[in-house]
Parts: C-alpha cells; sequence; structure tokens
C-alpha cells in the first residue's frame, strides 16, 4: 500500500516537472524581436514594432523634409524573430539602412572647394552650413592661440546632380573630414588666413603696394595655420623636383645653406624690413651677398630637410612676424 502511494506520488512530480520544463523550453524559443525590411532588405532588427514603425516614419519625414519633391518608393514588412541583445540595431544603423535600401533618385548638389570634390549634399543651402561651421571651428580655436580668423578663403563652387540617394553625404561628415584634412595638410582641405593684430594692420596698409611674384609652380597643398596641432609659418607649393624656384621681390640674399627642418634654404632680405624664404630646396643657385631681382632663378624644387615630397615651403615675414604669403603672391 505504502509502495503505490510512493509512485503515485512521484508520478505527480515527474509530471509537474515536465510542464515547467516545456513553458520554460517556450519561452526560450518564442519570438522576442522583430526583424524590418524595406524593398526586400533587412534594416534592423527592434524589440518592439510600434517603436520602429515611429523610427522609420520619423526618417521618412526627415527625406521628404531634406529633399524637396522626393517619391520614396517602400515596402516595408516586420517578422518576428528570436534575437539577443546584440543584435538589436541602433538609431544610426537604422537611418542608415534605410537609405541604403531605398532605390530613389533624388537631385542633389556637389560641393567643391578650390575645384575639389569635398562631398555631394542635399542642397547649395547645407554646403553653406558646412562652410559656417567649419569658419565656426576655426575661429574658436584661433581665440584659443589670441589669434584672428578673417574667414575661408577658399572657393566654394555648386553643381546640380542627380544621383543615388545612398551617395549623398551628411554635412557633420563632410565638416568632421575637412577639417581633419586641413589640420594634417592632405586634401581636399579649405584654406584658412589666421592672423594676428599687428599682422591684419600688416596686410590692410601693404597689401597693395607690395608686389610679390610667385616663387614656384605648382598647387598649394598645404596653407598657412595651424597644422597638426603646431602653426605653420608658411604656404607649401607642391612641384616636382627641379622645378625652378624664383625670387618673390627684388632683394639680398642673407643665407643660402642648410637649415634645421628646412634642409637647403635661402632667405632673402627686401626693403621695408620684408624677408622670405624657400625651404626644401634640392638646388642652391645663390650666395650670401647676392642681389637678386623679382623673377629671378635661385633655386630647384626639392624635398630636403624635414619633408615628405618635393615642394616649395615659402614664407613672408614682415617687422620680424611671419604672416600668410597667400594675399602678397595670389592676387584675386
Amino acid at each position: 500500500m505504502n509502495s503505490k502511494r510512493g509512485i503515485s506520488k512521484l508520478a505527480k512530480v515527474i509530471v509537474c516537472a515536465s510542464v515547467v520544463g516545456s513553458i520554460g523550453f517556450y519561452n526560450l524559443l518564442a519570438p522576442n524581436a522583430y526583424e524590418v525590411y524595406v524593398n526586400g532588405r533587412a534594416v534592423a532588427c527592434v524589440k518592439d514594432m510600434n517603436a520602429a514603425g515611429t523610427m522609420v516614419n520619423k526618417v521618412y519625414s526627415e527625406l521628404v523634409n531634406r529633399f524637396k519633391g522626393i517619391k520614396i518608393d517602400k515596402d516595408t514588412v516586420y517578422l518576428s524573430v528570436i534575437a539577443n541583445s546584440e543584435a538589436i540595431s541602433s538609431e544610426e544603423d537604422i537611418r542608415n539602412n534605410i537609405i541604403n535600401a531605398l532605390s530613389t533618385k533624388v537631385k542633389a548638389v556637389e560641393m567643391r572647394v578650390d575645384g575639389n570634390l569635398v562631398a555631394i549634399l542635399a542642397s547649395k543651402e547645407e554646403g553653406q552650413k558646412v562652410v559656417s561651421l567649419l569658419s565656426t571651428h576655426y575661429s574658436n580655436k584661433a581665440a584659443q592661440d589670441n589669434e584672428k580668423f578673417p574667414g575661408i578663403s577658399s572657393k566654394i563652387e555648386y553643381k546640380e546632380v542627380e544621383v543615388n540617394l545612398s551617395q549623398v553625404d551628411v554635412v557633420e561628415d563632410t565638416v568632421k573630414k575637412l577639417i581633419e584634412n586641413t589640420d594634417k595638410g592632405t586634401s581636399p582641405a579649405v584654406k584658412i588666413a589666421y592672423a594676428s593684430k599687428d599682422e591684419k594692420t600688416v596686410i590692410a596698409n601693404r597689401q597693395k603696394t607690395i608686389s610679390m611674384a610667385v616663387p614656384s609652380r605648382g598647387s598649394i597643398s598645404s596653407n598657412f595655420g595651424l597644422r597638426w596641432g603646431r602653426m605653420h609659418e608658411g604656404i607649401d607649393i607642391a612641384a616636382n623636383t627641379g622645378e625652378p624656384i624664383y625670387a618673390a621681390m627684388d632683394g639680398k640674399v642673407i643665407y643660402s645653406g642648410w637649415a634645421s627642418g628646412y634642409g637647403k634654404m635661402i632667405k632673402i632680405q627686401h626693403e621695408d624690413n620684408i624677408q622670405t624664404i624657400y625651404g626644401h630646396c634640392s638646388k642652391l643657385r645663390v650666395a650670401v651677398g647676392d642681389i637678386v631681382k623679382k623673377g629671378q632663378l635661385i633655386g630647384d624644387v626639392g624635398s630636403t630637410g624635414n619633408s615628405t615630397g618635393p615642394h616649395l615651403h615659402f614664407e613672408v615675414i614682415i617687422n620680424g612676424k611671419a604672416v600668410n604669403p597667400y594675399p602678397y603672391i595670389y592676387k584675386n
């Protein structure tokens, strides 16, 4: 009798354990998230379908506001899935994935800085916002170094184009890229003109009277201003090794030889306490004491000293202070 009761009690325990195990197993395999598909492409994994719908509609609204007249061909599907927390998409990922999934053509603009394509943006207004954010950034940096920031001297151009939606860049990413390139001295970048109070006065008073020749044929590869966390007190003109270097003005050679960092360097004294420096030369064609004329051959382009490639480092010094050479050799 006691044996039968024991068996019956054991059977009940087994049945209960089976029920609990089944419930646990079901919970383990039950869908706990949703995959979102747009035009057949998975764009997100989310916990809440209503929240996902709100997010998707928000992206569509942003696109309509950003691209006037855009027609979005979309087919959105939600599927129940099992997913862990690591699979849940961020808002930024959802936005980017939706844009890539939409096969939509939009009217946009190419933004070019000094002839270089830097971004494709939704409108000219977005390009102007890029310039404004850059100006604010460099104005703040100049203020920290007790400098004045006259503005960005680069030529900005816009061209209307029709592209896929996924090809259009983001304003903030464009600003970040241009700041990084400008500070590193790589292309594409913007021309930044820094000036102290004294320098601004000197330029205003002398720019019309000082006439300088372009010291070398080539393109500017690095501008005057902050570079790699320190001041770059001249401009770099990229050219092939052996290309001619010319005196910017009449004057007298006061140094011709090796200088730390500059490599083979020439320094010329001009009237009105103006000096010019020509660095990284491969060959020096003048000696100390020589009297030179504006446009006279004085050396060859090279890559001596601290240099990553052949170019001329050109400086203008007025009253003992390095100023931006650009306004003196490139007249608008």
